[in-house]
């Protein structure tokens, strides 16, 4: 299992670019993070595990995610 190390604001559906996710604790250096999809249960919070599932691939094998490398601010 992953640990969630921040996480948006409620988004509405619609195409989106430039989030900015604080992260915590603070991280350093370079690294590879996953975002993952989840559905919103109707209350507009992030309630992960929990009632907010992540959505998942056609054949439902596997989470909606990608993998980028971050740099942090020192």
């Amino acid at each position: 299992m992953m640990n969630i190390i921040g996480h948006s604001e409620y988004l509405e559906p619609g195409h989106y670019g430039g989030l900015k996710i604080a992260v915590s604790p603070s991280e350093t250096g370079t690294q590879a993070l996953t975002a993952v999809l989840h559905k919103d249960d109707g209350d507009e919070e992030f309630d992960h595990p929990g009632s907010d599932p992540h959505y998942t691939t056609s054949d439902g094998s596997e989470p909606v995610r990608d993998v980028a490398e971050v740099r942090f601010k020192t």
